[in-house]
């Protein structure tokens, strides 16, 4: 009776051994076994003035060899595109199809939720008119323009110092140019230490006929007589037209016709030497002043 139950006693154990290691092995199979679930990673894209830049081509991989793609697709209009992946200590982004003048790095790394990316800007090199057509938010070309005095500015070296550029294109019989004048001027006086003004003329000057315009108006900021091609460049159809280039060398605002208030340019200026200024394309002068 006794042999009886102490083998009893060890079936028993036995088979409750076995279910242990089976209900461990089965625990196991089903923790290798479960499905992987993807995480979201958000990425904003902009230029280093804080503008998005839309259209940017963006291709994914799990990999920094850049071998297995997870996602490819382009930024948004505000500069984000968002994907939904296996988390990874770091996924590899690839940047291409930037606008001319911008330069991004080789390769970025994600991890995830929001990441932010920056990519540098600079000025086009200096070369011919011909074929430039800016728009808003295009970088520009270095350029050099020569006063009726002598004087020569260069962008580039006018933006190691100043916070925007304005181009006031005019000619010389051109009495909405006239009416204008004397309120740039006044704005100026104001900001000449962080504002650069340089008054173009594409038509019919000479050193001579705008060094007595200027006399004649009392206008102490840079005129000069410019290539014929300018008005192309910018798209001028009707003078005058200002073209501001903010401190990153982007073309910011082209806006056509006068401005008769001191208090219009006032608020351009604020906005363009601002510290705490982000970069943007501005459609309108209305969209700075009104606000």
């Amino acid at each position: 009776m006794k042999k009886n139950s102490i083998g009893a006693a060890i079936a028993f154990l036995a088979i409750a051994l076995l279910l242990s290691i089976s209900i461990f092995v089965l625990c196991s199979c089903g923790e290798q076994n479960e499905p992987k679930t993807k995480t979201e990673y958000s990425v904003m894209i902009t230029s280093d003035g804080g503008m998005p830049l839309s259209d940017i081509k963006i291709i994914v991989y799990s990999d920094r060899e850049a071998t297995d793609l997870v996602w490819a697709g382009y930024t948004e209009k505000d500069g984000s595109f968002a994907f939904e992946a296996y988390e990874s200590d770091g996924l590899t982004a690839l940047l291409s199809e930037l606008p001319e003048g911008y330069t991004a790095n080789e390769s970025y790394t994600l991890t995830p939720g929001a990441n932010d990316i920056s990519v540098k800007s600079s000025l086009l090199e200096e070369s011919s008119l011909s074929g430039v057509r800016y728009k808003i938010g295009n970088m520009a070309h270095d350029f050099t323009v020569t006063a009726y005095d002598g004087e020569s500015y260069k962008l580039s070296e006018l933006l190691e110092t100043k916070k925007a550029v304005v181009l006031n294109f005019w000619f010389m019989n051109c009495d909405p140019c006239r009416m204008e004048f004397p309120y740039l001027w006044q704005a100026y006086e104001e900001f000449s230490d962080d504002i650069a003004v340089l008054a173009m003329n594409p038509l019919d000057g000479t050193d001579e006929t705008i060094a007595s315009y200027a006399t004649e108006n009392s206008l102490g900021f840079p005129m000069a007589a410019v290539d014929p091609e300018w008005q192309s460049a910018v798209n001028i159809t009707a003078y005058p037209t200002t073209v501001i280039i903010d401190r990153y060398g982007m073309v910011s605002l082209i806006h056509t016709g006068s401005i008769t208030e001191k208090e219009t340019f006032v608020k351009l200026f604020e906005y363009y030497t601002s510290d705490d200024y982000v970069q943007s394309a501005v459609r309108n002068v209305s969209d700075i002043t009104e606000n």
